[in-house]
């Protein structure tokens, strides 16, 4: 089976923004239609909406590192941008005008936050599984002093959950929770337990939320491609690619930025930050540059 990377006509995995864009709206102007989701945080306002039906299409597949621009999000105004350009996630909930009126659908800014978490803490311990850095995997795994549990513990990466202050935690594995991984495992091991979590999370995103098709004007008809379901969908399966190694993206040293790796040289996400490295690295020339510079003046 293969992921679509593209294909003529109607089988191109197509997703759609509002052509006006997006606004946050809440409780005073929209409600909830179905009741069964009133008070979940997870559909709690406030919403975010398109300004108008009009939209525009694109092929999400094709920006290949959407998964990592949407990790990087921070705030409100970071969301309303990228969904500006990139649309809703694909997880969004029916909403009615209070005074009465057509319905539309919106995302609460809740389930973004939460997404955006889950897809930057995978991507930051994938990101150092590939550097080899077990003194950060370090800080996020902790084992028990006996060997018989496994914690994840982590804090916030946006600014709603940074707000909290508090690191969260998971149990990975303990004689009654996932046992199964203690026996696959050893006391203080580390990379495995990475890669297991980082593969649970693309596999729970991924159930349920990809599609088979046989493509008729495919090269070999007896290729099964898979399609993702959403916006959300696609994004993991990109860093599912990543795992595959059809793919390969690292952090830039001078902006932090992820980049798509294209050659064995590939250091620096832009000529920008190859500068600044080159001018950190030689403080002489550019103090004498700088000397230079105020003579002139």
């Amino acid at each position: 089976m293969k992921w679509d990377d593209g294909y003529q006509g109607e089988h191109w995995f197509l997703w759609s923004a509002a052509a006006e864009g997006y606004k946050v709206v809440d409780s005073k102007e929209y409600r909830l239609c179905d009741s069964r989701l009133e008070g979940k945080p997870e559909a709690a306002p406030p919403w975010l909406v398109a300004r108008s039906s009009a939209e525009k299409y694109y092929r999400p597949l094709e920006e290949s590192n959407l998964h990592s621009h949407f990790a990087d999000l921070k705030d409100e105004q970071d969301i309303v941008a990228f969904a500006d350009k990139y649309g809703l996630l694909g997880v969004d909930v029916a909403l009615a005008p209070v005074g009465g009126g057509e319905r539309i659908f919106g995302e609460p800014l809740r389930r973004w936050y939460d997404e955006i978490e889950a897809l930057a803490r995978s991507l930051q311990i994938w990101d150092w599984v590939q550097s080899e850095d077990a003194g950060k995997l370090g800080l996020l795994f902790k084992w028990s002093v006996e060997g018989d549990r496994l914690t994840l513990r982590y804090k916030g990466v946006t600014d709603a959950a940074r707000a909290g202050e508090r690191a969260s935690s998971v149990t990975l594995a303990s004689r009654h929770i996932n046992p199964q991984l203690l026996e696959l495992v050893r006391q203080g091991e580390l990379f495995r337990p990475a890669k297991y979590y980082v593969c649970r999370e693309i596999n729970a995103r991924l159930k349920q939320s990809v599609y088979p098709q046989l493509l008729p004007f495919s090269k070999d008809i007896r290729d099964v491609h898979l399609f993702p379901k959403n916006l959300l969908t696609a994004m993991w399966v990109m860093l599912s690619q990543e795992l595959l190694g059809q793919t390969r993206k690292q952090r830039c040293p001078i902006c932090q930025t992820r980049f798509e790796v294209t050659g064995a040289r590939s250091k620096y996400c832009s000529q920008k930050c190859r500068q600044k490295a080159w001018e950190s690295n030689h403080p002489d020339y550019m103090k004498e540059k700088g000397k230079r510079k105020g003579g002139k003046q």
